[in-house]
């Protein structure tokens, strides 16, 4: 299964990509977020592994994100695994202006049906257009 999703975002790319470090993970940007656990490594550089919860009261999903690449602001890619569904995200950022972003969005895995994947998608998603 495979999605690209491209949108752009009413902000400068070094503004953007500030939130994207700093505050993506959080219930400003992301209505569904509980908590994030850092597990092994510095966050956000290569190698480090975070546990990501997400949802309300009993229905939780627990996302595992291992980051393979950062090199921001240009592109981050990230393994998402969520009870064995192993998901490739890879977001990369363009400055259309200097008011204006493109963020685009691809994300692969294995399965022909992964709900993980399309929750990451939609929240994603929604987070970034909450950021613009």
């Amino acid at each position: 299964m495979k999605y690209i999703i491209s949108i752009i975002i009413e902000k400068p790319i070094n503004e953007l990509i500030k939130i994207c470090e700093e505050k993506l993970y959080s219930k400003e940007y992301m209505p569904y977020f509980s908590n994030i656990n850092y597990i092994s490594g510095k966050p956000g550089a290569e190698g480090s592994i975070r546990e990501i919860i997400l949802g309300k009261r009993r229905r939780k999903l627990v996302l595992k994100e291992t980051v393979v690449l950062n090199n921001l602001p240009h592109e981050k890619v990230v393994l998402v695994d969520s009870s064995g569904f192993i998901s490739k995200v890879s977001t990369q950022f363009e400055s259309v202006n200097e008011n204006r972003t493109e963020m685009i969005s691809k994300y692969s895995n294995n399965s022909s049906e992964d709900f993980t994947t399309d929750f990451i998608v939609d929240i994603n998603a929604q987070s970034y257009k909450k950021a613009g």
